[in-house]
């Protein structure tokens, strides 16, 4: 038995070298676009986070209604593209001209950050816990800004 379980582990330990030579013979340019990808799907996260930093302290559903302005009415999709459309848009509603929190697009930003970190961990670190620790960024991170965010009450 003690024998079965060193080949297995040994086993283990062979797939995941296989996999880090695998990802370090991607090309460079390849690998950069991979990465921001990370970030862009980190910004994504980063906007579902800000919707559940609003509306589960207040016992909301996360799901329906859609984003909503302060007026009320529904936000387009291409008004609800993180970070970018609140740049696009400085900081206003295309609505009712309300200011928008600076607080939105830092979530995403930080969020998106850490998804960056979590990728550069996975693509750019030849070691056997590249993985674990890209998990660990990318799940951890988010749950942290989360209660950071609800216990500072950012939004208001």
């Amino acid at each position: 038995l003690y024998r079965n379980i060193n080949n297995y582990t040994f086993k283990r330990m062979d797939t995941a070298k296989y996999l880090l030579t695998q990802l370090e013979c991607i090309p460079a340019e390849v690998r950069t676009i991979i990465i921001l990808i990370y970030f862009v799907y980190g910004c994504i996260v980063g906007s579902f986070l800000n919707v559940c930093i609003i509306r589960i302290p207040k016992g909301q559903s996360v799901v329906r209604p859609g984003s909503h302005c302060k007026c009320g009415k529904p936000i387009k999709w291409y008004d609800n593209i993180p970070v970018l459309s609140w740049c696009l848009l400085r900081g206003k509603s295309r609505c009712c001209h309300s200011r928008i929190s600076a607080a939105y697009p830092l979530v995403e930003a930080i969020v998106g950050l850490q998804w960056l970190i979590g990728g550069l961990c996975l693509f750019c670190t030849p070691s056997l816990y590249a993985i674990p620790a890209m998990l660990v960024i990318c799940i951890l991170g988010p749950i942290i800004t989360y209660f950071t965010a609800v216990k500072l009450r950012i939004f208001k």
